[in-house]
C-alpha cells in the first residue's frame, strides 16, 4: 500500500469514526427556558420540578448510535432531587408515539369468548397461554392485532388490565382499568402490550448528591417488530425524530438541578 493510500485510507475510517454533537446546555435548547438561569461557567441552573423539552427534534437515523451524557448534581441547599433524561419517540407530524403501541408481549394473544359492549369493564377471553395473562403495571388489551406483528405500532388498546381471575371452561374474566374503548364481537383476535408511558428513559436517578456526578444513556440498533426494550429502537417505520427531554426535582418544587457539559453524540 502506498504512502497516499494509506493517508486516504486513514481519512476515511476517520469520517466513518467522526461523531456529530450536538450541545444540550444552553437555556434556548428546551422550551421550558423560563425555568433555567445559566451561570457565569454555562451551568444550568434548573428550578421547579417537571419536565424540559427540546425544541427541536433530530431526525432518526436507525444506523447510528444517539448517547447523551451530562454531569448533574443538586444546588447548594437544595432538598433532595431526582434526575432522568431521554427521547420520546415522534412521527413525522411530530406526534408522541406510546411504549405501549410498541411493545407486544410474548404468547399474549387470545379470543374473545364473549361480545364486548363500549364502555364494559369486564371483558371474557380464551387465551392461548392464560399464565401470561396478569394483572400488571402497565399490561394492556389490545385489538385489530396480527400474529405477525405487522399491525405494530397498534394504538388499539381496549383497556389496561386491573385484574385477571383464574381460568374457568378454558375461559378468564378480565377486569379492566377503565370502560372498553369500542364494541369488539366474540372471536376477535387480542393480545397484551405494554407500555404506559412515552417516554424512553436512558438514565435515571432517584437523588442527587451536592457533588458533580457523571450521567450516560445510550440507544442503538434496531429489534424485531413488537419487541421494545428501551435500549435499542423499534422497528416502527413511523417513528421519524427524537424529541429529548429532561426531568430534574422530583416532588420537590423548591428543589433547584445544576447541569453542565450536556450534550447529545451521534455515531
Amino acid at each position: 500500500m502506498g504512502k497516499s493510500h494509506a493517508i486516504i485510507m486513514a481519512m476515511l475510517i476517520a469520517a466513518m469514526s467522526f461523531a456529530e454533537t450536538i450541545s444540550l446546555g444552553e437555556s434556548g435548547v428546551w422550551r421550558e427556558e423560563s425555568r433555567i438561569i445559566t451561570l457565569e461557567d454555562g451551568t444550568l441552573q434548573v428550578k421547579k420540578k417537571g419536565y424540559l423539552n427540546s425544541v427541536d427534534y433530530p431526525r432518526l437515523n436507525r444506523a447510528k448510535k444517539y448517547t447523551m451524557r451530562c454531569k448533574a448534581r443538586m444546588a447548594p441547599n437544595s432538598p433532595k432531587s431526582n434526575f432522568a433524561f431521554g427521547f420520546i419517540f415522534l412521527n413525522d407530524e411530530e406526534q408522541s408515539i406510546p411504549l405501549s403501541s410498541l411493545n407486544a408481549i410474548k404468547d399474549s394473544y387470545a379470543t374473545l369468548a364473549k361480545d364486548v359492549k363500549k364502555g364494559d369493564k369486564e371483558i371474557t377471553v380464551k387465551a392461548e397461554n392464560p399464565k401470561v395473562w396478569r394483572a400488571v403495571p402497565g399490561f394492556n388489551v389490545a385489538f385489530n392485532v396480527s400474529k405477525d406483528k405487522t399491525d405494530m405500532p397498534n394504538r388499539n388498546i381496549l383497556g389496561g388490565i386491573k385484574n385477571v381471575e383464574a381460568p374457568a371452561e378454558g375461559a378468564q374474566v378480565v377486569t379492566l382499568a377503565y370502560g372498553a374503548k369500542c364494541d369488539l364481537p366474540a372471536g376477535s383476535l387480542l393480545r397484551i402490550q405494554s407500555g404506559y408511558s412515552y417516554e424512553v428513559r436512558l438514565c435515571y436517578a432517584s437523588s442527587l448528591d451536592y457533588e458533580w456526578k457523571e450521567f450516560k444513556g445510550s440507544i442503538s440498533g434496531v429489534l424485531p417488530p413488537g419487541e421494545f426494550d428501551g435500549k435499542h429502537f423499534p422497528s416502527a417505520p413511523e417513528i421519524e425524530a427524537l424529541k429529548i427531554w429532561l426531568s430534574c426535582n422530583g416532588s420537590h418544587t423548591e428543589a433547584v438541578t445544576e447541569i453542565k457539559d450536556f450534550v447529545l453524540e451521534i455515531e
